[in-house]
């Protein structure tokens, strides 16, 4: 709902949205919890291909919870980045046609290459900015908090080969 409204967005400064971001990761890790306090206290926990098909559902579904949650943000960041992408096409190639001219004419080109160059930058900098709103420390908590239960898992079918006569 929030999105909907009429914001004014920065697309070179992604941390307002970061919120979001965290809420998802808070909502991803706390499916995964529940599936690591569930691992050694379930009936369910001895390892077969079916219950290692269902946690590994679980997890997966926690990593989707993650994305979903914040594709929203991601939208709205995206069509902002696409509109000034857009922009920022239309003003390069109107100033590459005036270098064109002025080159053509033997005229000083060097504030229409100047500013050529500006936009060839502004172009390579919005391609470089971020349109999820998450960060490299919310992805690295993922990553590790869904390597726990695959680890826990992989521990259990590997102590049940080893004590298996």
């Amino acid at each position: 709902m929030l999105l909907r409204q009429p914001i004014e967005v920065d697309v070179f400064d992604v941390t307002p949205f970061e919120p979001i971001g965290m809420q998802s990761l808070y909502l991803s890790l706390s499916l995964i919890g529940t599936i690591v306090l569930a691992l050694p206290s379930s009936p369910y926990a001895l390892p077969s291909w079916q219950n290692i098909l269902i946690f590994s559902a679980l997890i997966l579904a926690s990593v989707l919870v993650f994305f979903v949650n914040m594709y929203s943000t991601h939208r709205l960041l995206a069509s902002t980045k696409k509109q000034q992408m857009a922009f920022v096409d239309d003003r390069f190639v109107q100033t590459y046609y005036q270098l064109q001219e002025l080159d053509n004419s033997r005229q000083d080109i060097h504030s229409a290459a100047t500013e050529l160059n500006a936009w060839a930058v502004a172009k390579h900098e919005l391609k470089q900015t971020p349109s999820w709103p998450y960060n490299t420390e919310m992805l690295r908590t993922l990553f590790v908090s869904v390597l726990v239960p695959i680890l826990v898992g992989l521990a259990r079918v590997i102590g049940s080969l080893l004590g298996a006569p």
